[in-house]
């Protein structure tokens, strides 16, 4: 009898115990709510401001030693790197969106996937950098120098590049969705820049070979992706080299607004194909061809045709003898 009531009455203390508790509780209102996240909001701010600012100063201490840089991931959006010898570094998938870069030196450097949209790199050396999936859009490329680069599938979409140089830059499936500026550039051909859009690739066509008794040529002519004429190439040239032929003509034509002058991107992107080494043991050279837009192709003796025909002589010399003897 006496632990039943002892039970109940401990059952209802901590009941009233509880009740209590929730009562003293203090209502949050909706304006207490909206002040707590803006908190949240000015420490998370904080904390990014001073992440930036300890990348950042990372950044300059290798710089000032000599030392080299590695900055993957590092976020520098508006830092002012201007004039900065940043050559070599590893700056893979950095943010440096709307940061200061005139004149900087990241000749050599690793920006895979970098974003670098908006930043001003006006006659920074970008020569042989790994720009492969990297953000120019709306960047300011005057004068730079990107000979030789490896912008796969950069984004270059509104970018200002007057005056800029593309010379052996790899192009392959770069994005130019909206022509900016290119002036007095490789890139100042936008019938060209077109077809570099995958969305807008002739999957359709086929390549157009012309064979006749004086004149072997591949005609590449249309919207088709870079690397697909690049195969073309590839095949063109093996086959006219098995066939033992001893010239062939590749047609780029001169590229849209150039009848005259200077030739289209494309032709100056087929010779340096044309010259990469890739070809050393089927090319002699190449020359220009004026008149349509295009190289004549000069190509290597086939050596193993070549010795196989001196080993049939050698047998029929040897099936000779026998018969003779």
């Amino acid at each position: 009898m006496f632990n039943a009531t002892t039970h109940r009455f401990t059952t209802y203390m901590l009941a009233l115990t509880m009740l209590l508790q929730s009562c003293s509780k203090p209502t949050i209102t909706p304006s207490e709510t909206a002040q707590e996240s803006n908190n949240q909001a000015l420490i998370a701010t904080q904390q990014t401001k001073e992440k930036r600012k300890e990348c950042l100063n990372k950044l300059r201490d290798c710089v000032r030693a000599g030392k080299p840089v590695h900055c993957q991931n590092f976020d520098l959006r508006g830092a002012k790197l201007e004039g900065f010898d940043l050559r070599d570094g590893d700056f893979s998938g950095a943010d440096f969106s709307g940061a200061n870069l005139k004149g900087a030196n990241l000749s050599k450097a690793n920006l895979k996937g970098a974003n670098l949209s908006g930043a001003n790199l006006k006659g920074a050396n970008l020569s042989k950098a790994n720009l492969q999936s990297a953000k120019f859009v709306n960047a300011e490329l005057q004068k730079a120098n990107l000979c030789y680069a490896y912008l796969t599938k950069a984004d270059l979409s509104y970018a200002n590049m007057n005056g800029a140089k593309f010379k052996g830059a790899d192009l392959h499936k770069v994005k130019y969705w909206e022509v900016g500026s290119a002036k007095g550039t490789l890139l100042d051909d936008k019938g060209f820049i077109a077809s570099l859009n995958i969305e807008e690739y002739d999957a359709e066509r086929k390549p157009e070979f012309q064979t006749s008794s004086n004149k072997n040529s591949l005609d590449l002519h249309g919207k088709i992706a870079l690397d697909t004429k690049y195969q073309w190439i590839d095949k063109f040239i093996r086959a006219a080299y098995n066939r033992h032929l001893k010239t062939v003509e590749i047609i780029t034509g001169r590229g849209l607004n150039n009848p005259s002058g200077k030739m289209g991107i494309l032709w100056n992107l087929c010779g340096h194909y044309l010259l990469n080494g890739k070809f050393k043991h089927s090319i002699r050279g190449i020359h220009s061809i004026s008149n349509d837009g295009g190289w004549e192709v000069f190509l290597q003796e086939n050596k193993a045709h070549r010795i196989r025909e001196v080993d049939k002589d050698i047998k029929d010399q040897e099936k000779l003898l026998m018969l003779t003897n």
